[in-house]
């Protein structure tokens, strides 16, 4: 479909079961799979860099080998036997961008006053 503004996204994802992020190289800070689970939805992501990081595989989804086909359907074969909504309640709300920004505020107030 076509894409959506910034200020449906948390709607559109609240609509799917689950979220597939099959990225096939390193996502460092993968958004997608903090909106999926800020939107309450699972994810079901390629176990590299930061999709491994912040999905914790069988809680609040699935990780799977990125280069692994028949790991991705095993792993479709699980989530449509009714695992989809257990990872659901697995989800714990991230970290807003104001909480992060107070705690490298923090970070760098102690690197100034360590060089004062």
């Amino acid at each position: 479909g076509p894409p959506h503004p910034r200020t449906e996204v948390a709607a559109a994802l609240r609509m799917f079961d689950i979220l597939a992020v099959p990225s096939q190289w390193l996502e460092t800070g993968p958004l997608v799979v903090l909106e999926a689970f800020a939107a309450g939805t699972p994810v079901i992501g390629s176990n590299l860099g930061g999709i491994r990081e912040l999905v914790s595989d069988g809680r609040d989804g699935l990780l799977v080998e990125a280069s692994d086909p028949g790991a991705w359907s095993h792993a479709l074969r699980r989530l449509a036997g009714g695992l989809a909504a257990s990872l659901a309640s697995g989800i714990r709300q991230p970290r807003d961008s104001a909480a992060v920004a107070g705690d490298m505020h923090v970070i760098y107030r102690g690197l100034l006053t360590e060089r004062a």
